[in-house]
């Protein structure tokens, strides 16, 4: 489906189309038809092995399909770039943080500023009677968001000596400087303390109410189930359920996935 009309275009989400990807024989995803909505909460799920992590690496751009199309807003992006899709709106977090653990906290945030957002430091190339009011302005934008997510106080740190938590947190902040239609988060309560869980879980709430799209990859089914607004489910590489999480739950598909791949959902869903 595409959308000449960018106000159409900008409500619609991410949407595949016999979407695969193989490494060698062995095929990680393989996607009929998908839809992802731009707005809500979408949370991806399944198996360890079950191919979320290619998926996510297949909408943000770090991979390439083997076959099939994939559009973000209406526009074909199967071949684009993870920067051009950034720069559209669609902007990506990891498992296994990427922050510059060598660079202060807040020189981290500025980084995440890319060109073609209203806060751009590029055209002050060009415009340099603005670049003072410029960078005074990304810099404030990135101290806004540093408060948000609780790290000013850290923001003349080094990165490298925040915990792993804090550094989750550094991750989101940073890619919100990108100011995201969607927001891909691999696994952002991984390996957390229950504080900053909770903080992450009222950080996507927040985002959500101002219009964002969340797509998350989750591994705890009881919050999944409290958080999202829809939920996929992955397994061997294929969409076996997708839907609002009262009928995942009771869905003999998805149970029989999880309890096939080691009990993780008769684990976690029944404490």
């Amino acid at each position: 489906m595409n959308s000449s009309n960018p106000r159409v275009a900008a409500e619609e989400g991410v949407e595949l189309s016999h979407v695969s990807k193989a490494f060698g024989g062995f095929v990680a995803v393989d996607v009929d038809e998908l839809s992802i909505p731009r707005t809500g909460v979408t949370a991806l799920i399944g198996p360890n092995g079950a191919g979320k992590t290619t998926l996510f690496d297949l909408l943000s751009g770090f991979t390439t399909p083997t076959t099939g199309t994939i559009r973000h807003g209406g526009r074909d992006v199967t071949t684009q770039s993870p920067d051009r899709r950034a720069r559209a709106g669609l902007v990506r977090t990891f498992q296994l943080t990427r922050v510059f653990e060598r660079l202060s906290v807040i020189d981290n945030m500025l980084i995440g500023t890319l060109p073609g957002t209203h806060l751009r430091l590029a055209t002050s190339v060009f415009r340099p009677w603005h670049s003072a009011k410029r960078q005074r302005m990304v810099r404030e934008h990135a101290m806004d968001l540093l408060e948000n997510v609780g790290l000013v106080a850290v923001a003349d740190l080094s990165a490298g000596g925040l915990s792993g938590g804090q550094k989750k947190l550094l991750e989101l902040a940073r890619a919100l400087m990108c100011e995201p239609s969607m927001l891909l988060l691999d696994e952002p309560m991984a390996g957390v303390n229950p504080a900053v869980r909770e903080r992450l879980i009222d950080l996507i709430r927040g985002l959500v109410a101002t219009g964002v799209g969340v797509v998350f990859v989750e591994h705890d089914l009881p919050r999944v189930m409290a958080l999202a607004d829809r939920i996929v489910v992955l397994d061997r590489g294929k969409v076996i359920a997708n839907g609002p999480p009262d009928l995942i739950s009771a869905d003999a598909a998805v149970i029989e996935a999880y309890l096939g791949g080691g009990g993780e959902w008769k684990k976690t869903s029944n404490p």
